[in-house]
C-alpha cells in the first residue's frame, strides 16, 4: 500500500507542475492601456516631464520624444495628467486639460487594451522678475543676495534666484499673479538686512504683478547695513576652544530665535545682519525650547545650556543693545553637564548665520500642499515649489520612453 500512495504523490505532484508551466507560458500578461498625446513647448520639448498623478510615494512618468509625443503604460483607471517642466526650460507647470492645478484639471480614464490619445499640452514660457540690489548707504551693488518671488496668500516660495556680481537678479518660470518678493543678504553681502519690496516686510510689501512670458524689470531693493555679534566660546574649565557649539540671537519679546549659527573650528561666531534692538544670546541651546516654531533640531553635546551673561534661562538673562550698523563681541565659557554624554565636537556648519525670523513674515504651514516642498529660504522653513521629481520605485509601472 505505500507504494501505490507515493505513486500518487508522485504523480499528483508532476502533474500540479505542469499546469504551473502551463500557466506561466500561456497565461496572458496583466491587461493595461496607455494614455498618449503630443507636448508643444516654445523650446525643447525633452524638458517636459508627463506624469499620471498617483498616491505616494512614487508617480508613472514619461518624457516626449524629439517630435513631443508620449505614451504612458498604466493600469486600467482614472488619472491625473501633469505636464512638468524642467527648472532651466521656464516653461509653465500645466495639468490636462490647460488647467493650473491638479484640483482642476480633467481626469483621464482608461479601459482595459483600449489607448487614449489626444492628451495634448501647448506649454508657454512663464513671467519673470529683475531687479538690481545695492548698498543703501553707497549705491554699490551687493553680490549673493537671495531674491524670492512669494505668494501674497499663504506666502509658498515659487521661485529664487541670487544677485551676480553687479547685484542683479532673475527669477524666471513664474506663473501669472500677483508676488511679494523678499531679499535676504548671504555670504559676503549677509551682513545686510533682510527686507520685501520696497523696503517693508512681508505684511506691508508692495505686490508684483507678473504676465506669461513678459518679464517684470526693475524690481530694486537697496538694503541697509545692519548689526552683528561675534564672539569666541570655550570650555569653562579648560578654556578650550569649542568647535560645533550652537549660538543663538533672540530678540526681546520675539516667540523665537531671531537669527543661529554654529561655532567654527576655532570656537569663533559671528551674527551679522541684525537690525537695532534689544536682544540676548543662547550659548549651546536646548532647541526643543524652540520646537513650536519648527526651527531646529534638539542636540545634545555634553554642555550646560547657557544664556547671556552665564545666566541658566531666559528669564535671567541679560540683554545686548544693537545700534546698526556696528558690531559688540561677546565671549562664553561652558560647562560640561554631567549627566549629559558628550559628542564628538562638528566643524562650522554654516560660516555665516543662518535667518530664523529676521522678518515679520506671514505664517507658513509646516505641512505642504501637493506640488510643495519644505526649504530654508533666508534661513526660515517655508513651502517651495517643486521642480524636481523624485527617483520612482521598481515596484510602479515603468516609464516608456519613444
Amino acid at each position: 500500500m505505500p507504494l501505490p500512495n507515493a505513486r500518487s504523490a508522485s504523480i499528483a505532484g508532476i502533474v500540479l507542475a505542469l499546469c504551473c508551466l502551463t500557466a506561466a507560458l500561456g497565461a496572458p500578461a496583466a491587461l493595461a492601456a496607455t494614455i498618449e498625446g503630443t507636448v508643444s513647448a516654445p523650446g525643447a520639448v525633452e524638458e517636459v516631464e508627463v506624469c499620471v498623478l498617483e498616491g505616494e510615494p512614487s508617480e508613472t512618468c514619461a518624457y516626449p520624444a524629439a517630435n513631443g509625443h508620449y505614451s504612458l503604460l498604466l493600469a486600467p483607471g482614472a488619472y491625473v495628467v501633469e505636464f512638468l517642466p524642467s527648472y532651466r526650460s521656464h516653461y509653465l507647470r500645466q495639468y490636462f486639460n490647460d488647467k493650473s492645478s491638479p484640483a482642476q484639471a480633467n481626469k483621464v480614464t482608461v479601459g482595459e487594451l483600449s489607448p487614449v490619445s489626444g492628451i495634448d499640452a501647448v506649454l508657454e514660457k512663464g513671467g519673470q522678475i529683475e531687479g538690481r540690489v545695492t548698498d543703501a548707504a553707497t549705491s554699490l551693488p551687493l553680490a549673493e543676495v537671495e531674491a524670492c518671488a512669494q505668494e501674497a496668500i499663504g506666502a509658498a516660495v515659487v521661485g529664487c534666484s541670487h544677485t551676480d556680481a553687479n547685484g542683479e537678479y532673475t527669477i524666471p518660470g513664474l506663473a501669472p499673479g500677483s508676488y511679494e518678493v523678499g531679499f535676504w543678504g548671504e555670504g559676503e553681502s549677509a551682513g545686510y538686512l533682510p527686507q520685501y519690496y520696497e523696503e517693508t516686510t512681508f505684511a506691508t510689501a508692495d505686490p508684483v504683478a507678473v504676465t506669461a512670458g513678459t518679464p517684470t524689470p526693475g524690481i530694486d531693493a537697496r538694503l541697509h547695513e545692519g548689526a552683528g555679534i561675534q564672539g569666541t566660546v570655550s570650555d569653562a574649565a579648560s578654556g578650550a576652544d569649542l568647535p560645533g557649539i550652537a549660538v543663538c540671537v533672540l530678540k526681546v519679546g520675539a516667540p523665537g530665535p531671531e537669527r543661529c549659527t554654529r561655532t567654527d573650528g576655532g570656537g569663533k561666531y559671528a551674527i551679522p545682519g541684525l537690525a537695532s534692538g534689544s536682544y540676548t544670546l543662547v550659548f549651546s541651546p536646548e532647541f526643543s525650547e524652540f520646537a513650536a516654531a519648527g526651527l531646529l533640531s534638539p542636540e545634545a553635546d555634553g554642555y550646560l545650556t547657557q544664556y547671556y551673561d552665564e545666566e541658566p534661562n531666559l528669564a535671567a538673562a541679560n540683554q545686548v543693545s544693537l545700534l546698526a550698523p556696528g558690531a559688540v563681541s561677546i565671549d562664553a565659557g561652558l560647562s560640561p553637564a554631567a549627566d549629559v554624554p558628550a559628542t564628538p565636537p562638528q566643524a562650522a556648519l554654516a560660516p555665516a548665520a543662518s535667518h530664523a525670523g529676521a522678518l515679520s513674515i506671514a505664517p507658513v504651514p509646516m505641512k505642504c500642499g501637493r506640488g510643495l516642498a519644505r526649504r530654508k529660504v533666508g534661513g526660515k522653513v517655508r513651502c517651495v515649489r517643486r521642480r524636481h521629481r523624485r527617483r520612482h520605485r521598481a515596484a510602479k509601472a515603468r516609464v516608456q520612453r519613444r
